[in-house]
C-alpha cells in the first residue's frame, strides 16, 4: 500500500509540476522570467543549504542573503529582456556584471572578519557559475530581438527528460556495467546507451512538435543533452554524496528538490547555447 501511496505522490508532483512549467514557459516572456527567476532563488537556497550543512553560523548568513547575492546579474538580465534598459551592455561589461557577487562576497567577509573566508566566497561564485549564469542564457535564448522562442526551451526540456527516461528502462532491462558506482550507483553505461539512442531518434521527429530547428540541428542538440545532461547529473550527485544527503531539498515530495529536477538541464544549457549561437544563428 505504502509503495502505491508513493507512486501516487511521484505521479502527483510530476503532473503539477509539468502544468507549471508548459504555463511558466508559454504564457508570456514575463511569465517565462518569473518561473526561471524563482527557480533560480530556490535551487540557490539549497545550494548554500547543502554547502553550509555543518556551519551552522555560515548556514544562517547564506542561506538567506546569498541566493540574493548570486542572483543580482540575472536582474540585469530581466531589465533587459523587459527593455527597461535601452541601450546594448557590451559582452565584456555584461561578464562584469557576472563578477559583481563575487566582490560583494569578498566585501561581506572584510566586514565580517570570519573564519574561512574564501571558502565562503567561493559558494557565492558557484551559485553564479552553476546556476545563474545558466539561467540568464536560458531567458537570453527564448527572448532576444528576434522575438519569443519558448519552444526552444521546452524542446530542451523534454531532451533531458526523453533521454533521462530511455536511460532508465534500458538500464533496468539490460543494465550491468556501472557508469560511476561512487557516485551514482543507480547509472550504468547500457542505461546511458539507451537513454541516447532515444534521444536522438526522437529529436529527429522535434522539428513536427517544436519547429524552429531543422532536424539535425536537433539531433545534433540531442547528442549535447545527452553527454552534458548526464555530465550535470553526475555532478549533483557528487554535490549531494559529499554532504550525505539523498536530496537536494523537499520542495517536489517524490521527486527531492530543484537541483534534482534541473541538475542535467542548467549543465546542458551551456553547451546548447553555444551551438545554437555559433552553428545556427537563428535565434
Amino acid at each position: 500500500m505504502s509503495r502505491f501511496k508513493t507512486l501516487g505522490t511521484r505521479a502527483m508532483t510530476a503532473t503539477i509540476f509539468a502544468l507549471v512549467m508548459i504555463a511558466g514557459i508559454y504564457l508570456h516572456p514575463a511569465g517565462f522570467m518569473l518561473l526561471f527567476g524563482i527557480i533560480l532563488i530556490i535551487g540557490l537556497n539549497e545550494l548554500f543549504e547543502l554547502s553550509f550543512y555543518a556551519d551552522i553560523e555560515s548556514k544562517k548568513l547564506y542561506k538567506n542573503v546569498g541566493p540574493f547575492i548570486s542572483a543580482l546579474p540575472f536582474l540585469w538580465v530581466v531589465f533587459d529582456k523587459l527593455g527597461i534598459f535601452k541601450f546594448k551592455i557590451d559582452p565584456f561589461i555584461a561578464l562584469t556584471l557576472f563578477l559583481i557577487p563575487v566582490f560583494i562576497g569578498f566585501l561581506i567577509e572584510l566586514l565580517l572578519k570570519g573564519r574561512q573566508q574564501f571558502y565562503r566566497v567561493s559558494y557565492v561564485a558557484l551559485g553564479v557559475a552553476y546556476l545563474c549564469l545558466p539561467i540568464s542564457l536560458v531567458c537570453d535564448l527564448a527572448i532576444n530581438d528576434e522575438g519569443f522562442h519558448p519552444n526552444v526551451i521546452m524542446g530542451l526540456l523534454f531532451l533531458i527528460w526523453i533521454n533521462d527516461t530511455g536511460a532508465y528502462f534500458a538500464g533496468s532491462a539490460f543494465g550491468k556495467h556501472k557508469l560511476y558506482e561512487t557516485i551514482s550507483p543507480g547509472k550504468t553505461w547500457e542505461g546511458s546507451l539507451g537513454g541516447a539512442v532515444l534521444t536522438v531518434a526522437v529529436a529527429w521527429l522535434f522539428p513536427l512538435i517544436f519547429g524552429e530547428f531543422e532536424s539535425t540541428q536537433w539531433v545534433v542538440l540531442g547528442i549535447i543533452s545527452m553527454i552534458f545532461g548526464t555530465l550535470g547529473d553526475l555532478t549533483e550527485s557528487m554535490l549531494k554524496r559529499n554532504h550525505g544527503v539523498k536530496d537536494s531539498g523537499s520542495l517536489m515530495p517524490g521527486h527531492g528538490g530543484i537541483l534534482d529536477r534541473f541538475d542535467a538541464f542548467i549543465f546542458l544549457i551551456p553547451f546548447a547555447y553555444l551551438y545554437i549561437k555559433l552553428f545556427i544563428h537563428k535565434i
